[in-house]
């Protein structure tokens, strides 16, 4: 039994859905910024105005205005996640398993394991699958999007922007975009529906008065970790790992550079 969401999950949550079913909502947010190929996209929150920042030959870094029409034909350059492709990864890679645990487990035992593995992960990792591949492809592009997810969240917060509040700032649902929110939501699911698992797999070896304080034993800790935020600090550092890529000191350099500018015009 996955452990209930509170409030602000919840609120965060039905936002993302109802902005998700308009199709508003993609991996490359169009919040403040994006990479490009030629340098950084920065929109300032407060005044709308757009710049793009470029490192030149010499080492220093070249900022232009740009226009809301040059905006939109950037993010039509832009990549994004195969939803059709994941789906037929997803087919396969259920496919196989699936036969892994009847090879295992027997017949009954292993489709039973498959279709309970299928059931509780399959919506969740449709929907966060294509951002993890998409990250392994296109790690420059994440560097750049963590740096400015980051920003967002200093505006969000009330903190100021600065090297070392873009590197420390603590990452909070209360304050993250809706993506990350859902990133965060749909990973703990797969965490939760991974933890009961082994359960499955000992059903037929072992017996139901053993399993059952197993599976109680585990709800107890799950609650326990979503109450003290033991397993919300954890989701955000995995969320890290498996959809950001740590930038580079120059990354951070050029996209301040940009900000900076756009906080002197303010």
């Amino acid at each position: 039994m996955i452990p209930i969401i509170d409030e602000m999950w919840k609120k965060c949550y039905n936002n993302y859905v109802y902005k998700m079913l308009k199709g508003e909502q993609t991996m490359i947010r169009k919040r403040i910024g994006f990479k490009v190929n030629d340098g950084v996209i920065i929109k300032s929150p407060k005044t709308g105005i757009i710049v793009k920042v470029s490192k030149q030959m010499n080492e220093t870094y070249l900022i232009e205005r740009i226009s809301y029409i040059q905006l939109k034909e950037e993010e039509k350059n832009l990549d994004k996640p195969m939803k059709k492709k994941t789906i037929i990864e997803m087919v396969l890679g259920y496919a196989i398993l699936t036969m892994l645990f009847i090879n295992i487990l027997g017949i009954i035992m292993g489709i039973v394991a498959g279709m309970y593995f299928i059931i509780t992960t399959v919506y969740a990792t449709y929907l966060v699958f294509p951002n993890i591949i998409y990250a392994f492809t296109h790690k420059e592009e994440m560097q750049y999007e963590n740096i400015l997810r980051r920003i967002e969240i200093c505006y969000r917060a009330g903190k100021k922007i600065n090297e070392q509040n873009l590197r420390n700032i603590k990452i909070m649902p209360n304050i993250c975009d809706h993506e990350d929110v859902i990133n965060l939501f749909y990973i703990r699911h797969l965490f939760v529906a991974l933890i009961y698992f082994p359960c499955i797999l000992l059903a037929s070896y072992a017996e139901m008065y053993i399993l059952i304080p197993i599976e109680l034993g585990i709800f107890i800790l799950c609650v326990i970790a979503v109450k003290n935020n033991w397993m919300l600090e954890s989701l955000i550092k995995l969320e890290e790992l498996l959809i950001y890529r740590k930038p580079t000191a120059e990354q951070i350099e050029m996209v301040l550079f940009g900000v900076k500018y756009l906080k002197e015009y303010e």
